[in-house]
C-alpha cells in the first residue's frame, strides 16, 4: 500500500451519468497494484454506483454540499484530505466547486492538483449571483491548478475562461468499445423483457432534468407514434422530473407504448434494442452515450447542442435544433426507424481516439508513480 499513488476523486455524486462514468472509469481501467482510488461525494444518501467503488478496492466519503454552506464544505473537506490520506493527487470533477476544491487541496499540502471540465454552457445565461460566483471559482481553479484536463476544447473554454490555453489536456470521453458492440441476442432478450418482439424502439438515456429535454422526447414520440403505431419509447435513467414526465405520458395516453424504466445497468443490451437514438438537449459537453450509441451502431437524432464537434464521429448522427417543431423530428424518427442499422462503427469509435482503456492509460500518467 505505502508504494500506491494515492488519488481522491471528487465527484459530488456517484450517480449513472456522464462526468460519474469518466471518474469510475479511473478506477475499472487503472493499475490496482499502482494507484489506490476514493471518491468524495455530496450529501448522506448512498450512491448508486458506491458499491462498484467499493467492489474495486476504493472508498466512498461524503460531505455536506457546497450550497448548504461553503464554510462547512470546505472543512468537511479538508478533514476527508487529513484524516483519510496522505493523497498524491486531488481530481476534482465538479466544475466550478473545484475552485474549493483546488484550494482546498493546496491548503493541505497536496501536490497534483487536477480540475476536470465535462461541460460547454457557454451559451447558457446565468443570474448575477452565480456567474460572480464562477467567476471567483474559475480564478481559484486558474491559480490552484496543477494541471486542467477538459473532455473538449468548448468544456475548457467554459471552465478556465481566459487561463485556457495550450496547458490543458483533453482527455476524450471514452467507451469500452468490445463492451458496446450491437448484440443480436441482447437486442431480442430487451424486447423480449416488453413484450415489444415486433415494435421499433425509440430510446433516450439521461438523467430526468431540464437540461436533457425530456419533455420534447415525449412530445416528439407521440407525433411519430400517430404516423406508425409499431413505435415504442424507452426512456432512461432517473431523476427530479421523473413524475412530471409519467404525468405527460399518461396525459397523452401512452402509458402503454412509452416506458420511464429509471436507473439500468444493462445499457450496452438497451443500446442494441434501440432503433432509434434521440437526444434533443438544451446542451451537453461531449456526451458519452452519444459515442456509445454510435458504437452500437443505432440511428442517433440530436440537436446541435447534444452533438459536440468530437461527438460527430460516424454517419450514425443526425443532427436537428431543438428548436425545430415535434412534427419535424417525429418526420425525422419515422425515416429513421426505418433505415438499417449501421454496423461495424467500432473502428472509426478507436481511430479517433475513443477507446477508453487507451484514453485512461494516458491520463493516469498525469498522476505520477511511486518506486518500491
Amino acid at each position: 500500500m505505502a508504494n500506491k499513488v494515492h488519488i481522491l476523486q471528487v465527484t459530488g455524486s456517484l450517480r449513472v451519468g456522464g462526468l460519474e462514468n469518466v471518474a469510475m472509469n479511473i478506477i475499472r481501467y487503472s493499475d490496482k497494484q499502482k494507484y489506490a482510488i476514493d471518491y468524495l461525494v455530496y450529501g448522506a444518501g448512498v450512491e448508486p454506483l458506491e458499491a462498484e467503488v467499493e467492489a474495486l478496492g476504493g472508498r466512498v466519503f461524503h460531505i455536506p454540499y457546497p450550497h448548504m454552506g461553503a464554510g462547512k464544505y470546505v472543512r468537511e473537506m479538508k478533514r476527508v484530505m487529513q484524516e483519510n490520506g496522505p493523497y498524491d493527487v486531488v481530481h476534482a470533477h465538479s466544475l466550478f466547486n473545484s475552485g474549493f476544491v483546488m484550494k482546498a487541496a493546496y491548503e493541505m499540502g497536496i501536490a497534483i492538483r487536477i480540475s476536470h471540465g465535462h461541460s460547454d454552457r457557454r451559451n447558457v445565461k446565468v443570474k448575477f449571483h452565480r456567474d460572480i460566483y464562477n467567476r471567483y471559482m474559475r480564478y481559484l481553479i486558474n491559480r490552484y491548478a496543477t494541471q486542467k484536463f477538459a473532455c473538449s476544447e468548448g468544456a475548457g473554454k467554459y471552465l478556465y475562461g481566459k487561463g485556457y490555453g495550450e496547458d490543458v489536456y483533453i482527455v476524450k470521453n471514452g467507451v469500452d468499445v468490445e463492451k458496446f458492440r450491437f448484440d443480436q441476442e441482447k437486442r431480442l432478450v430487451i424486447k423480449k423483457e416488453f413484450g415489444w418482439e415486433d415494435c421499433k424502439i425509440v430510446g433516450h438515456i439521461g438523467r430526468l432534468a431540464q437540461v436533457k429535454n425530456q419533455k420534447k422526447v415525449i412530445d416528439v414520440f407521440y407525433h411519430a407514434y400517430q404516423q406508425d403505431s409499431s413505435l415504442r419509447l424507452l426512456i432512461v435513467g432517473d431523476g427530479e422530473l421523473k413524475d412530471e414526465l409519467q404525468q405527460q405520458i399518461d396525459s397523452l395516453r401512452l402509458h402503454d407504448v412509452a416506458k420511464l424504466v429509471g436507473t439500468r445497468r444493462d445499457i450496452p443490451d438497451l443500446l442494441s434494442a434501440f432503433d432509434v437514438y434521440m437526444m434533443p438537449s438544451f446542451y451537453e459537453g461531449v456526451s458519452i452515450s452519444l459515442i456509445e450509441a454510435q458504437v452500437s451502431g443505432v440511428h442517433c437524432l440530436v440537436s446541435s447542442n447534444a452533438a459536440a464537434k468530437e461527438t460527430r464521429i460516424t454517419d450514425c448522427i443526425n443532427v436537428l435544433e431543438y428548436t425545430d417543431s415535434d412534427e419535424a423530428w417525429a418526420e425525422r424518427v419515422v425515416y429513421l426507424v426505418n433505415k438499417e442499422r449501421i454496423m461495424h462503427t467500432e473502428g472509426e469509435i478507436k481511430e479517433q481516439g475513443y477507446d477508453i482503456k487507451d484514453i485512461v492509460s494516458n491520463a493516469i500518467k498525469l498522476y505520477g508513480e511511486k518506486n518500491d
